[in-house]
């Protein structure tokens, strides 16, 4: 039942999927790439890197650079004869639906099943996950966000019970977010590791080390294919136009009114300033909720609770965090870390944030004992996400009459 539910939520967020035709996004290509796609595979060009009808008919060496993963799970639905438009609907969808049933995953581990499902509510609810996929159209994105709670969940797992089964979940699921989003796996690699590393201290198996050391190796040896020549052939392209001018990231700090309390909502660009056509919020009843698992956090710290200290720390501090790297007072992090010019957009960052405040969330309902006040309370979250959040997802102009 409670999983049931999850996938109803689900569905709620996908139904301006649903329709016949397509919808206006920003990066508004995904058909062309799966069409180019599709030629590769044709030619028996895999991996695909040259796609020859993109770069004003010269040809573009695409996905030498570009991630690949979705394009490569749409070639699956290709085999069943659907059409491209249909494809990219569906590769979106999936990405609000596996996000959500992951999340669900890692959660009900720690704090329950209702527990699980208001994560994964808030999970795929997050404004900026409509933002994601209605208004930005960034399906690579929207993909890598898919991956967070089942590499954490699998990490998680493999260290408390050492089976081979969550060492394979562990590494496809690294190796699906490194060649899903280039940006995203640069941001939450590190993430990872020390949340696997955190667990081992906590848990003082340290022999888990090698075989967590052995998981995140071993994932890149799997996505070299790909990681590989995008770094050590990106000389041969021109890469600089990608983090000067209007993709300088000091150019798309997220103000503060932005994250807590601006509820506008528009389909245009980022800009510089804080008017942006563009909507950057935590999310209510998201960040609320922060603020109360913070207040948790000191209570659990005075009742020595520490099995439940242990998570809420972790998360606590990722998303203070995270939100910090939105905003321009974290310029000097940004400046000292010249890799960091590559994301573009601080306020990437709120993918991260999306992952902390769902797992907060969750946790909330967690800390009640088992019953019908944490069966009340879990609903009557879901049901605040949705009524105030719902809203958001669906796409600015839609036309039925678009094929491929």
């Amino acid at each position: 039942i409670p999983l049931a539910l999850v996938v109803i939520i689900l569905i709620l967020a996908g139904l301006g999927l649903l329709k016949p035709g397509s919808f206006s996004v920003h990066v508004d290509i995904q058909v062309m790439r799966l069409y180019e796609m599709e030629k590769c595979f044709k030619d028996g060009q895999i991996p695909c890197r040259w796609v020859p009808d993109m770069g004003a008919g010269y040809g573009h060496p695409l996905y030498n650079y570009h991630p690949i993963f979705p394009y490569y799970l749409g070639m699956f639905f290709r085999l069943l004869s659907l059409s491209f438009v249909d494809i990219v609907k569906i590769l979106f969808f999936l990405s609000f639906l596996l996000s959500g049933i992951f999340m669900y995953l890692l959660v009900k581990e720690f704090f329950g099943k209702w527990a699980g499902i208001v994560a994964s509510a808030f999970y795929v609810l997050t404004p900026y996950h409509a933002v994601e996929v209605y208004v930005r159209g960034a399906l690579t994105e929207s993909w890598a966000v898919v991956f967070f709670p089942l590499i954490l969940w699998g990490i998680y797992k493999l260290i408390k019970t050492s089976k081979f089964s969550f060492f394979l979940v562990s590494l496809f699921s690294l190796t699906f977010l490194f060649v899903s989003h280039n940006v995203m796996a640069l941001l939450f690699t590190p993430i990872a590791f020390i949340w696997g590393v955190y667990w081992i201290f906590q848990t003082k198996e340290w022999k888990k080390i090698i075989p967590l050391g052995i998981v995140f190796v071993w994932a890149l040896g799997l996505a070299a294919f790909f990681i590989l020549p995008a770094f050590f052939e990106k000389s041969l392209v021109t890469i600089e136009q990608h983090t000067t001018g209007y993709y300088n990231f000091r150019h798309h700090f997220v103000a503060l009114k932005q994250l807590f309390l601006d509820r506008n909502w528009g389909y245009g660009p980022s800009r510089l300033g804080p008017e942006d056509n563009l909507s950057f919020q935590l999310g209510w009843p998201h960040w609320w909720l922060v603020v109360v698992a913070g207040g948790t956090f000191l209570y659990l710290c005075l009742r020595k609770k520490r099995k439940l200290l242990l998570p809420y720390f972790f998360f606590l501090a990722l998303f203070a965090l995270v939100v910090f790297m939105t905003h321009a007072k974290s310029v000097f992090i940004w400046e000292a870390i010249p890799l960091l010019s590559f994301v573009q957009f601080p306020w990437r960052f709120l993918c991260l944030t999306m992952l902390a405040s769902s797992f907060l969330a969750g946790g909330l309902v967690g800390f009640l004992k088992k019953g019908r006040k944490q069966i009340i309370l879990s609903l009557s979250l879901v049901l605040l996400a949705l009524v105030l959040n719902l809203g958001y997802f669906h796409p600015e102009k839609y036309d039925s009459r678009i094929t491929d």
